[in-house]
């Protein structure tokens, strides 16, 4: 076994809190064409046995990146360095991934507040009681936010001020779900977003007034539409659990087209074709008729995650290994290798990348940033 490697399983047995045991040196190489510019470790202490699981998600922006972590803590970070700009205690659990438009900073919490903060400072604009925990990232558009709550509810608030301007609660059966991370979509002046009953729906963003509803699911178990979709080539991809991925008209709510393949990922867009993750465990390229242009198998394991480039012609993978791995699109050979530090290691929630700049947060609450 190599250094590295003890060292992983190390500081994993220890279950430390503290940073410097997972602090990596600045510029250090870990791994070919995986370079960590800097990392930390915000595990908790905990008993052996009760291992705290993280399904947040850090955002770059700009030169800075904000993360929140399972201690209530907002964190916003130099870019470049590590370095804390600021921190907040918020003593909550956070949920999703923030979002920021000019001097604001957005993220939500499962006690259900919606909190926005100066981007730069961390001075508190405002919190808004919700009522009902989040479910996802906030989602912003046109000055407004978009929530999802878990009782499946929509909520659209006013982004400057916080002002609830509407919100809509379908009669939805409660029944058991996947609870899978995922946010709305909001394009051509309309929310869209799935729900447990296996519907897709089409609401209007300026006063919530329902466009459409389309059924893309019929299983009997698990119906749930929980993939977050995506906006590409004039349509919506999104997809529900054991059902083909659909490609949905926008303005109408008409299934355009069912793929081969069933996606367990919002697709990755490249150029006129996606990249999708497969529950063969296969990244494929599709065009936009269903014909695969390319595919990849992840060897000896399965993929959780599949991440945007931050590398020419390079494709992020996050495995069920417990490794990332970054793989050459057009060659399809894979150029990097980089452990989590334990094989049970995942990542549950969103990578996020910038020029040259990748960030993700593991399920063991490390953050790893890597730099071109």
């Amino acid at each position: 076994m190599g250094y590295l490697s003890i060292f992983c399983v190390l500081v994993f047995m220890a279950g430390c809190s503290s940073f410097d045991k997972l602090s990596f040196e600045k510029g250090k190489s870990h791994s070919q064409n995986l370079r960590v510019l800097w990392a930390h470790n915000f595990d908790p202490e905990y008993e052996t046995g009760n291992l705290p699981i993280s399904y947040n998600s850090p955002l770059v922006a700009g030169e800075t990146i904000f993360l929140g972590n399972q201690q209530g803590e907002m964190y916003s970070f130099e870019l470049s360095s590590g370095r804390v700009l600021w921190k907040s205690l918020d003593k909550k659990i956070f949920v999703g991934k923030p979002t920021v438009f000019e001097n604001k900073i957005f993220y939500g919490t499962q006690e259900g507040r919606l909190i926005a903060r100066n981007r730069y400072t961390g001075e508190l604009f405002y919190e808004v009681d919700l009522g009902y925990a989040m479910d996802s990232t906030p989602v912003y558009s046109e000055g407004k936010l978009v929530v999802q709550l878990q009782n499946h509810a929509l909520v659209v608030l006013e982004a400057n001020s916080g002002k609830i301007l509407w919100n809509y609660k379908g009669s939805f059966v409660e029944r058991t779900t996947l609870r899978r991370w995922n946010h709305p979509l909001v394009a051509q002046g309309k929310v869209f977003f799935g729900t447990p009953e296996g519907e897709f729906i089409a609401l209007a963003l300026e006063d919530g007034r329902g466009l459409w509803t389309q059924k893309i699911s019929r299983q009997d178990k698990f119906p749930d539409v929980s993939m977050t979709a995506v906006y590409h080539n004039m349509a919506i991809y999104v997809g529900a659990s054991d059902e083909e991925l659909k490609k949905i008209d926008p303005k109408t709510g008409q299934v355009l087209r069912s793929f081969p393949f069933v996606a367990t990922r919002p697709i990755l867009p490249m150029g006129r074709d996606f990249l999708v993750s497969t529950q063969e465990g296969k990244i494929i390229q599709s065009d936009d008729y269903g014909h695969v242009v390319k595919e990849f198998s992840m060897p000896e394991s399965n993929i959780v995650a599949l991440g945007p480039s931050f590398q020419d012609d390079g494709v992020i993978v996050a495995s069920s290994d417990g490794h990332i791995y970054l793989v050459n699109w057009s060659d399809l050979a894979i150029e990097g290798k980089f452990p989590l530090g334990h094989r049970y290691s995942f990542i549950y929630g969103e990578m996020s990348a910038l020029n040259n700049y990748l960030a993700f947060y593991s399920s063991r609450n490390r953050l790893y940033v890597m730099r071109k």
